[in-house]
Order: C-alpha cells, then sequence, then structure tokens
C-alpha cells in the first residue's frame, strides 16, 4: 500500500511539472464585405450630383438610408454621420480626392456617393435599373487604398409625390451599409500552463476576458521565475495576449523571447498567423 501510494504520487508530481495545454475561444470581428472597418472611427457621406431633380433625389435619398444603416450598427441609432452633397460633374473617386475631402470634414472615414447610372435600355415594367457605387476611404486603413462597391436596382421612371424612387433609394442605400458591417467568428487560442495556483488564476482571467490580469500573472513568472522553461512558456502566453489584443508585432516579440529561452519549442503555425494578421 505504501509503495502504490509513493507511485502515484510521483505520477501527479510529474504531471503538475509537466506544461499543459488550455484553449479558448472568443468571438472577434471579421472586416466587412467592402474591406473597410468603421469600428471607433469619424464617418462622413457625400453624394455627387449633376443638378438633374432625378440625380439629386436619388442620391439624396441613398445617402440617408446608407447613414441610418451605418449609424444603428456603430453609433447605436444616434446621428453620427454627416452628409453633404457636391454638385459637379468632376471626378471625386482618386485616393487624393477623397483623401482631402477626409480633412476637409475631419473625419477617419468618407464615403463618396457617386451619380447613379440610369439604363434607360434595362427596364421592368415601369421601373428602370440604376447603379450605384460607393467609394470609400479609410485615412486609417493600413493599405492606403480606396475601396468601390457597386449595387444596382430598378427604380420609378417618374419623380413625383406617388413614385417610389425616394423608398427605393433609401432602401439601397441601407443595403449599402450592410456592406460596410463587420461580421462575427469564432477563434480558438491554446495557452499553455501548469497544474499550479498561478497559471490557473491567469487561466481564469482569460476566461472572464480579463487580459491585463493574466498578463500581469505571465509577466510575474517572466521575471520571478528560475525555471526557464517555465518562463518561456508564459511569454508564449503573453504572446497570446498581444495576437488578441491586434498588438502583432508584440506578439511576436513575446514569441522570439519564448524561443530562445526554449529553442525546442516551435510555434510556427501561430507565428504565421500573426504574419498573416500583420498584412
Amino acid at each position: 500500500m505504501k509503495r502504490f501510494f509513493t507511485t502515484v504520487m510521483a505520477a501527479v508530481a510529474l504531471t503538475a511539472c509537466s506544461p499543459q495545454f488550455y484553449n479558448i475561444y472568443l468571438q472577434n470581428r471579421t472586416v466587412s464585405e467592402s474591406g473597410v472597418n468603421m469600428d471607433g472611427k469619424s464617418v462622413a457621406i457625400v453624394y455627387l450630383e449633376d443638378g438633374s431633380a432625378r440625380d439629386s433625389l436619388f442620391n439624396n435619398c441613398l445617402a440617408d438610408g446608407l447613414a441610418a444603416g451605418i449609424e444603428k450598427e456603430y453609433f447605436k441609432g444616434e446621428s453620427a454621420v454627416d452628409v453633404y452633397s457636391i454638385v459637379s460633374k468632376t471626378d471625386y473617386s482618386s485616393r487624393d480626392s477623397l483623401t482631402r475631402l477626409a480633412l476637409d470634414m475631419d473625419v477617419d472615414v468618407v464615403l463618396l456617393v457617386d451619380r447613379p447610372q440610369f439604363e434607360l435600355g434595362n427596364t421592368k415594367g415601369v421601373k428602370t435599373l440604376c447603379t450605384s457605387r460607393i467609394y470609400a476611404f479609410d485615412t486609417m486603413d493600413k493599405a492606403d487604398k480606396v475601396r468601390p462597391v457597386s449595387a444596382s436596382v430598378y427604380v420609378s421612371n417618374a419623380i413625383s409625390r406617388s413614385s417610389t424612387m425616394p423608398k427605393d433609394a433609401q432602401k439601397l442605400g441601407y443595403a449599402f451599409s450592410k456592406k460596410f458591417i463587420n461580421g462575427w467568428k469564432d477563434e480558438g487560442y491554446t495557452l499553455i500552463y501548469f497544474d499550479n495556483w498561478d497559471w490557473q488564476q491567469a487561466n481564469e482571467y482569460m476566461d472572464k476576458l480579463d487580459l491585463a490580469s493574466a498578463a500581469k500573472i505571465w509577466m510575474n513568472i517572466v521575471s520571478s521565475s528560475k525555471d526557464q522553461y517555465k518562463r518561456s512558456y508564459a511569454c508564449y502566453d503573453l504572446a497570446v495576449v498581444c495576437y488578441i489584443q491586434k498588438e502583432y508585432q508584440l506578439a511576436l516579440d513575446w514569441l522570439d523571447q519564448s524561443n530562445k529561452l526554449n529553442p525546442e519549442f516551435t510555434a510556427a503555425n501561430f507565428r504565421k498567423t500573426i504574419q498573416d494578421a500583420m498584412k
């Protein structure tokens, strides 16, 4: 009996000293269909018109629908997106033009609604096909490029009080807003831990999304532990925290530190994930 007890204790001790894996799953935002991320950014809409009553009415209503959709998603329905119009036949879709508009309006993201294109030969009953194009430019986008989005709708041929054109245009604007709304996806992360109070406490903090408290524990392990392997795995866990917070370069730095402390430990897949996120 005594020998059996000793054997069990040795196995427990071995387990306690071995690194284990702990998986957590978080919902992360995915970039919208347009490629523009408006989270935490100021937005303005500019619509073009050539002076005709039809174009002016259509783009005015489209811009209102677009603004309403964006405000509902990003600003809790509050009026936060200013709408402007420009009467001109000039092309404003270039990066330089949109940059100037963003600076003039002091916003992060500008959406330019181009003049609508009515295809007179493409009719459906009393309605005509109209194609609209929006040019989006985010001054904070690392890609630093204009992102075009287009859509079509059949609208009333006539402009009158009974015309459905304003409603059609507004619906199209609201449909356009969906192209600027980010989605959600579940993403899994693997943490490494040891079977003692500090590491388990850090995992509990991660479950509660208290990243700062978890990171504080791992930072303490890095600075105070005499076990280089534990320091290495704590560095790895810190890299995971940085990745979740989108601090990608810092995540790579912690991963490098982890590898220096324990060259046998490789996290090639995680490194590739970080590098892909930086593109």
